[in-house]
């Protein structure tokens, strides 16, 4: 029995509690408009925490802003400023760069000789999926290779900004 059809054959049904899903809501609002629609404890949390993290990741400059000028190193380093003693702590050091390892250059080399295949086999005019069950890629992958005139390097991010003061 679906739920429309039970919540018509209930029409005693005050509340109705349910997640997120829209069929359901639906249902509800059909078969049950008396009844109140709820969401349960988990959605209700799912829901503050979802809202929640679009609120923070808007305005994580302000907050990084609003934290470092509170942290103990900054207020010292204020302090000093203002009375001469100190013209500016240094700041982080710069990472040197890594030194590529074999294992990572024997990857790269890998990454090369399927782009450089890949090509290889669509001037011979095989299809992406053909390419991919031959090398034993997923088109996907074949088919970025193949948008690239140069071999797609894999890209470095930045590390991430982790706060040591406390």
């Amino acid at each position: 029995m679906t739920l429309g059809r039970w919540l018509k054959a209930h029409p005693e049904v005050e509340f109705v509690s349910r997640d997120r899903a829209v069929a359901y809501a639906e249902a509800a609002t059909k078969a049950a408009p008396q009844a109140v629609q709820i969401a349960d404890r988990f959605h209700l949390t799912k829901n503050l925490l979802e809202a929640f993290e679009g609120l923070i990741q808007g305005r994580s400059a302000v907050l990084r802003e609003a934290g470092r000028a509170v942290s103990p190193r900054y207020q010292t380093e204020v302090m000093l400023r203002a009375e001469g003693l100190l013209e500016a702590l240094p700041g982080r050091m710069a990472k040197r760069p890594k030194a590529p390892s074999p294992l990572r250059e024997r990857k790269r080399a890998d990454r090369l000789a399927r782009y450089q295949e890949c090509h290889r086999l669509k001037r011979l005019g095989l299809s992406l999926r053909a390419i991919g069950r031959r090398l034993g890629l997923h088109h996907a992958t074949v088919r970025n290779f193949l948008r690239h005139e140069t071999f797609p390097e894999r890209v470095e991010y930045p590390p991430r900004s982790q706060t040591t003061e406390r």
